[in-house]
Parts: C-alpha cells; sequence; structure tokens
C-alpha cells in the first residue's frame, strides 16, 4: 500500500505547552511511518509557519514536498472578506484566543480557523501535485498535525481523541474519523484518513470556509443558527448521527458560534459527502 501522510500546522501546539512536535515525530513514526517495516510505502507532505525549523522538519520526515513560510496575517484576510470578528462576532462573545496567542479564554476567532484551514489544504495540495507530476494515486492519505498523540492529553478524559487508530487493513472507500460523544456538534479533527480520491476534497477545504461558509447569510450560518443537521436541543452528547431516528428537534446556536472548528469541519463534511460515508474508529491511550 502506498500511503501519503500530510501533516500541517506548527511543530509545537501553540495552546497545549505540555504538546511537542518531538514527542508527536515519535509517535508518528511508531504508529505511521514505520508501516514501511510491514511492507508499505510511506510519504511524507508538511505545510508549516515556522521557517526556523525547516531543516529539523525535512531531517526529520525527509518530506517528497513541502512548504514552510512565515504566519500569515489572517486577520487581513478575513477583514478584506468580511468575515472578521468585526462582522462575526459583534458583541464580543467568542473569547481572547488570537493568531498566535499562547494564552486565552472562550473560542477562537476566525483569523486562527483560516490559519489552520489554509495549512491543512496546502498539504493535502502538495500531495496531489506529487501524484499528479509522477501518474499515481496513494492508496490511502493521512491527513493529521506535528503533535498527533500529545495534543490536550491533560484536558481529554474518556475519549482519546489525539491517538490515531490506522489500520491499512480497512476499506479505504470509507472516510475514517475518531470515535468521540460530540458529534451532534461536528468531528474531533486531530487525524482523518481515506483514499486518495476523498482526501482530495481538503483541497478546497480553507477556499470554500472563507468564501462560501463564513460570509454573513451564507447556507452554514443559517444552519447554526436555525438548527443544525444532526443535533438534539441541548444535548450535546447524544450522538444523533448514529441513531436510526435522529431527533427531529434540533439545535440552535448563537450567531457568534459561526466561528466554530468542529462546526466548520462537520459542514464541510456534508457537503463534500464525506460525513455519511464515514466511519468512527475508536482510539486508546498511549
Amino acid at each position: 500500500m502506498k500511503i501519503a501522510l500530510c501533516l500541517h500546522g506548527y511543530y509545537d501546539s501553540i495552546k497545549d505547552s505540555s504538546s511537542c512536535g518531538d514527542d508527536g515525530f515519535l509517535y508518528i513514526k511508531k504508529h505511521i511511518l514505520d508501516e514501511i517495516n510491514n511492507g508499505h510505502e510511506v510519504d511524507v507532505f508538511f505545510h508549516n509557519w515556522q521557517p526556523n525549523l525547516e531543516e529539523k522538519l525535512v531531517n526529520l520526515y525527509k518530506p517528497k514536498k513541502h512548504i514552510v513560510e512565515s504566519q500569515i496575517d489572517f486577520n487581513k484576510i478575513a477583514e478584506k472578506h468580511k468575515v472578521s470578528r468585526k462582522y462575526l462576532d459583534k458583541n464580543n462573545q467568542l473569547g481572547s484566543w488570537q493568531l498566535t496567542s499562547k494564552t486565552g479564554t472562550g473560542y477562537v476567532g476566525p483569523e486562527r480557523i483560516l490559519s489552520q484551514f489554509y495549512s491543512v489544504q496546502k498539504s493535502i495540495e502538495l500531495k496531489k501535485q506529487y501524484e499528479e507530476e509522477n501518474n499515481f494515486k496513494y492508496d490511502c492519505v493521512i491527513k493529521t498535525r506535528f503533535d498527533l498523540g500529545r495534543i490536550n492529553r491533560n484536558t481529554s478524559k474518556i475519549y482519546p481523541c489525539q491517538c490515531i487508530n490506522f489500520d491499512t487493513t480497512l476499506d479505504m472507500s470509507y472516510f475514517y474519523q475518531v470515535y468521540w460523544d460530540l458529534f451532534n456538534e461536528g468531528p474531533a479533527d486531530m487525524w482523518f484518513y481515506s483514499n486518495s480520491e476523498n482526501m482530495d476534497n481538503f483541497c478546497n477545504f480553507y477556499d470554500k470556509v472563507l468564501m462560501e461558509y463564513l460570509p454573513i447569510g451564507s447556507e452554514y450560518h443559517k444552519a447554526v443558527v436555525n438548527g443544525w443537521p444532526q443535533s438534539k436541543l441541548n444535548d450535546f452528547r447524544s450522538n444523533e448521527l448514529f441513531k436510526e431516528q435522529p431527533s427531529d428537534i434540533l439545535h440552535k446556536y448563537p450567531s457568534h458560534m459561526v466561528v466554530n472548528g468542529i462546526l466548520l469541519h462537520k459542514w464541510f463534511l456534508m457537503d463534500c459527502k464525506l460525513w455519511y460515508n464515514s466511519i468512527a474508529l475508536e482510539s486508546k491511550w498511549e
């Protein structure tokens, strides 16, 4: 099996000081890169925001393609497209997390979500470019972050969403994600994997969020405030996704919650027809 590992974002977590990329590399090596010992081929692609770490990251991961660039100011981009805090959070309810701040409260703003989604899109684009240049398709594509297996270990209790359950024997026509109890809101976004065609949808991830979802009056906006699909009023942990007869009394979020990475992920996966083609895998602490 030909496997593409697509990494994105910062090497160490910005929000969780205990989560570092060095530990993440050891975890990734054990659970993904070492699949070469089982007869599989693993190629790495990544996008990162830290030019001072480029040499280190290249030496560690030996990527087929990579992009390392200085942090883009997504505040300016959000303002240009009228999806900044000024437009989407007029009453300052999101919280104090800024683009690269290490401390804060509440939810992150659109500038931080856009930064994350841009990096995801770029990592998948690199994989696709390499496929086109070499006239082949990967059998499996994994999207994840540099601190896989380590992020939020001190706050996650029942569901170790940061730990991957990677199984090369699975049918890659399905879209795999980690199991947790908040599917009413959306998926845990630490990792996804599927075949190359399915994962290529992420080549439009950032673009769709910026241009189609976040603008005021979008279908996404209407769904968030008028009735979120596969949800239940005031019950965030009922996991309607797995019920034969899901609730028809949907939860309605306040308008500022359109700036929510989990909600945006769910809407995107529904838009791409991957949500109902997904399988949730249980993961284990390590």
